[in-house]
């Protein structure tokens, strides 16, 4: 899809959704980023990884298993090009502006329906920007800024794994001032090739998958730490 017609194809949300990012917390959707060959393509790549189990550090909260799903790695220059003007596009347009230097190598991550799941998260990692990854590597020193997540799989073939955001409500209470959450299903994505773009520190979670497969591309954007 030819990119400078990708206003007119992208849907943005400003409100209230629940994030530590320092600036409006707007996320960004692509109803249709990528078409069926370059989806086919995407999965063709992302098939010849090995499949192992989704871990997160403190993989339990409130004694249920926070993620129930499995996950591949793909450091490949094929993927990453598919991937940077959009977000360079979005990061511009959405008024983020964040300092983007590197992508961390790419998920591919897969929803099985026995209830495969990600509860409530952010995508930031504690000192992260600590992590020695080797000499020259152009990660280190850096942090994930901006989260992107693409549907693999049309949306009549699987049951549940609905995507969702924590948004927040508030009141006056009397001028005591109340705060509650609620979730928020991201409109317009859903559909095979579909993607979202948002804030790395914005809450999120991916709903059970009761039926059929829900695969995606998960993809982090990296850059200095915070200041």
């Amino acid at each position: 899809m030819p990119l400078d017609s990708a206003p007119s194809l992208m849907t943005r949300y400003k409100g209230k959704i629940i994030s530590s990012a320092f600036d409006d917390t707007w996320y960004w959707n692509f109803p249709s980023l990528f078409g069926h060959e370059q989806i086919m393509r995407i999965v063709e790549i992302c098939s010849k990884g090995k499949e192992e189990d989704a871990n997160i550090s403190g993989s339990t909260k409130w004694g249920k298993r926070v993620r129930k799903n499995k996950v591949s790695w793909q450091d490949d220059e094929e993927l990453y090009s598919m991937v940077r003007e959009p977000m360079n596009l979005v990061n511009s347009m959405a008024g983020w502006n964040y300092d983007i230097t590197a992508i961390e190598p790419i998920q591919y991550t897969i929803y099985y329906c026995d209830n495969n799941h990600y509860s409530w998260h952010t995508d930031t990692l504690e000192k992260d920007h600590l992590t020695d990854r080797g000499s020259d590597n152009i990660q280190n020193g850096t942090v994930r800024k901006i989260s992107c997540s693409v549907q693999l799989d049309s949306a009549d073939s699987y049951e549940g794994g609905e995507f969702e955001l924590m948004t927040s409500t508030e009141s006056d209470d009397g001028g005591m001032g109340t705060f509650s959450t609620s979730s928020f299903t991201v409109p317009d994505f859903r559909e095979k090739g579909s993607a979202i773009f948002f804030p790395s520190p914005t809450f999120h979670r991916v709903k059970p998958v009761t039926k059929g497969t829900r695969r995606s591309l998960v993809i982090w954007f990296r850059g200095p730490k915070w200041r």
